[in-house]
């Protein structure tokens, strides 16, 4: 799973991604600003651990979350804040955000209990393709042998 991480605080940003690592989350970049994030986009990560509070840049995590939205690709974003401003978390839930996490003593175990759901929920996702995939391949066969027949069938004619 690719996750960036959008954290204006060196600090902080550093202890988030030694927990990741520790928990087995390797593919892990992080970015000081919005923009930075954006930038490099192309890479597509699954999962934006983002800040709302983002001191430097244009964008604060919820203008850059905007943004993100006018992507083609879209990753499940989790809000990282510090504002326990309801608003503010009402605000990312009706964008989209897969989840807001408070800043604090639990947000850690919050953040791996909102990964691992979204580990399951990429699995089961992956599955139903996996069954459409099957699926096509299952009626192209059969159709394949029905006009096998019909041919065998004419030509024996």
């Amino acid at each position: 799973m690719k996750i960036f991480i959008v954290e204006d605080n060196p600090l902080y940003c550093a202890v988030l991604e030694q927990n990741l690592n520790t928990c087995g989350y390797s593919d892990v970049q992080s970015f000081e600003d919005g923009e930075s994030c954006l930038d490099n986009f192309q890479r597509q990560p699954d999962v934006v651990l983002l800040d709302y509070d983002l001191g430097k840049g244009k964008y604060n995590g919820i203008e850059t979350f905007k943004e993100i939205k006018k992507k083609t690709h879209h990753p499940k974003i989790i809000l990282l804040s510090g504002q326990e401003d309801v608003k503010v978390a009402v605000e990312s839930l009706r964008l989209g955000a897969f989840d807001y996490i408070l800043k604090g003593k639990f947000a850690m175990d919050n953040l791996m209990n909102t990964l691992h759901k979204i580990t399951r929920i990429q699995k089961v996702t992956d599955g139903e393709k996996d069954v459409k995939r099957l699926r096509k391949i299952f009626y192209a066969g059969v159709l394949s042998f029905a006009i096998l027949v019909l041919l065998t069938y004419g030509l024996s004619k």
